[in-house]
């Protein structure tokens, strides 16, 4: 027996080994449990982390001329950051003279394409009012538009260029007069009884173009065609 004992305890090495692998499922256990608190610490710190971005200060209008005082900066939860992606951090971000495209709703985080820059007359180019059969709402000061006219064009020259489809009736050969027109602006056109008729736009073109547009709108309706 006493033989048996101390064979048992007398191998090489074992009792080592032993505390060796005691030592090393110590460590398991601690790394398991450190990664476990990690993660949730990081789930946690995820869901409160928050984020700069400009929000508006008030309701903003489509088509509204924005300044500073329209808008704040607040914190908000940053999340995975997918949702506040493209927001603005800065109110540097706003253009010097930028125009709302979209209705804002007060405490929405503003994106770039919201805000537009106000567009500069191109060189060579004029700006006149054109009255506008088609819905002048839809507008806004920096798109790029063609105009059509209803009572077509002049000369054949013109008609040839016109992009008629073959189902245009030839007793009305309606043309293209403005193959690129920027809008700077509109503005609703009242009439005698306070109602909003027909709406005029501020357009930019070349003044041959101007000239053909000022002369055709007396004779039908023009209106205005996304480019």
């Amino acid at each position: 027996m006493t033989d048996f004992f101390v064979g048992k305890a007398g191998r090489p090495g074992s009792l080592r080994r032993r505390r060796l692998m005691d030592a090393l499922r110590r460590m398991m256990v601690a790394v398991c449990v450190g990664l476990a608190v990690f993660a949730a610490l990081a789930c946690v710190t995820g869901s409160v982390a928050t984020r700069t971005v400009v929000i508006a200060a008030a309701d903003i209008a489509r088509g509204t001329a924005v300044d500073g005082s329209m808008l704040r900066l607040a914190r908000m939860p940053a999340g995975d950051g997918s949702a506040l992606h493209g927001a603005w951090a800065s109110l540097e971000d706003l253009p010097g003279h930028g125009i709302a495209q979209v209705d804002i709703v007060a405490g929405q985080p503003v994106y770039g394409p919201m805000i537009r820059d106000q567009p500069t007359i191109p060189n060579g180019f004029t700006v006149i009012e054109v009255r506008l059969a088609s819905d002048a709402d839809a507008l806004m000061a920096g798109d790029e538009i063609a105009l059509a006219s209803a009572a077509g064009c002049d000369d054949a020259d013109k008609d040839e260029d016109s992009g008629r489809t073959d189902g245009d009736d030839a007793s009305h050969p309606s043309c293209v007069l403005v193959e690129r027109a920027l809008v700077m602006g509109q503005s609703p056109k009242a009439s005698a009884a306070g109602y909003a008729t027909d709406a005029t736009a501020a357009l930019a073109m070349p003044p041959e173009d101007a000239l053909r547009v000022m002369s055709s709108q007396e004779a039908g309706a023009i209106i205005a065609v996304a480019r």
